[in-house]
Parts: C-alpha cells; structure tokens; sequence
C-alpha cells in the first residue's frame, strides 16, 4: 500500500528527494533539513520516523500556508513561526512533479 511504501522509505533517500526538490524552490530559499515526522493513525500512533524536511522561510506562516492551500493541486505543510515545513515522506515520488509546481505557483502569489 503507498501507506506501508512511505513508511518503508529509507531516510537517505528522502533526503535526495529533498534536496533536489529544494534546488527547484531554491528562489524562496528553500533548504533541505533533518527532521522527524508521525506516522499518527492507526498505522503506528505516536511513533516518529526520521526524515528530511524541506524548509521554506516565510514572513507569514499562516498567509504562506494558505497560499499553498489555494495552489490547483494543494499542498499541505507544516507552519512552524517563520517557516513552512514539507515532508516528503508523505509524497509519492510520482507526485513530486506536481507538488514542486503547487509549492511555486503558491509561494509565486505572495511576491
């Protein structure tokens, strides 16, 4: 199941994942970060797993997270202060065409 895949999904290859999807967002400067993230659910609540984020520095969190939010496929990030934080542990690798274009056109609004 994607589920059991994304759960599976060793760390270093999220982090290239990560880091090439951050060269593409380079002009919001986005970087790729170590991290954790919840598996949540009933799959196994509570538990986190390591990950690589991608970091995003914002002004406005909330108005970045909506922003994202409104983009024609949205995209869900984490809002931590300044920053919105993407996992890619919860992106199929057959996703991250779109989700690079979403994050883009998004963050593209707020110029």
């Amino acid at each position: 199941t994607p589920t059991t895949e994304m759960i599976r999904m060793a760390e270093p290859e999220i982090r290239e994942r990560a880091k090439k999807i951050s060269q593409a967002l380079q002009k919001w400067g986005a970087s790729a970060v170590s991290g954790t993230g919840s598996v949540g659910g009933g799959a196994a609540p509570g538990q986190d797993l390591p990950t690589t984020l991608i970091e995003i520095p914002v002004k406005d969190s909330e108005k970045a997270y909506r922003a994202l939010l409104q983009a024609s496929v949205p995209v869900v990030a984490r809002k931590d202060q300044k920053k919105l934080l993407l996992d890619l542990r919860t992106v199929l690798v057959s996703e991250e065409s779109s989700l690079t274009t979403s994050v883009q056109e998004g963050l593209s609004c707020l110029s």
